[in-house]
């Protein structure tokens, strides 16, 4: 196991990540990949759109 230190990017993502994840921004399954895109300045605007897109689908109550 190695002790990697974080960047002050991947700190950044992952508090970004945890908190879109608290507010049901994002799915936990992609959390991981989400933030590891972020930090690495690899994301642009269809990819948060596509994100906030299928969570709000998830989070939708069913109507009866």
């Amino acid at each position: 196991m190695t002790n990697k230190r974080e960047t002050p990017a991947e700190a950044l993502a992952r508090r970004i990540g945890e908190r879109m994840l608290k507010e049901t921004l994002l799915q936990p399954e992609r959390v991981e990949n989400f933030v590891s895109m972020f930090a690495a300045g690899k994301l642009k605007e269809g990819d948060w759109r596509i994100e906030l897109e299928a969570s709000a689908k998830l989070s939708k109550p069913r109507k009866k």
